[in-house]
């Protein structure tokens, strides 16, 4: 008899967020929507196929970060979208531009902590995105009289 074995998803210890997703485009679990980018940018490799595949429109999505984004504090003119919450997972080098935002944005911490706390904020983020999957509101009927 053959056992099935459980494909284990790929995943990166960060400081704040032991075993984050990765992002869609590398393989990562639905939670890594969360460091996908605003809809303006076209061709993102998979961030279209995860919101299908959490039941979420585009349009849910990016209210869910820009609300975030503003609770937190998050927007910034030092970064590519305007928002922390856009930022993605980095492969090989940091961004100097997030680390530049944060460092604005924590200016009484140390990078390393601000780190911890924006990816610490980052797993909310992807919890918040994760708790409204599968909750678009249909349009609603008019009522005529």
């Amino acid at each position: 008899m053959l056992m099935e074995t459980k494909k284990e998803v790929p995943t990166k210890n960060l400081p704040g967020w032991p075993k984050a997703p990765l992002p869609p485009c590398k393989n990562g679990d639905l939670r890594g929507i969360v460091w996908c980018c605003k809809m303006d940018k076209g061709g993102c490799c998979k961030r279209d196929e995860y919101l299908k595949k959490i039941g979420m429109s585009p349009e849910k999505f990016v209210e869910i970060k820009e609300k975030f984004s503003r609770d937190e504090d998050w927007d910034s003119n030092s970064i590519c979208w305007k928002s922390l919450a856009y930022c993605c997972m980095r492969f090989g080098h940091t961004c100097h531009l997030r680390d530049k935002a944060l460092k604005e944005r924590y200016s009484e911490k140390l990078l390393e902590e601000a780190l911890e706390e924006y990816y610490s904020k980052k797993k909310k983020l992807a919890e918040i995105l994760m708790e409204n999957s599968g909750k678009e509101e249909s349009p609603k009927k008019s009522k005529t009289p």
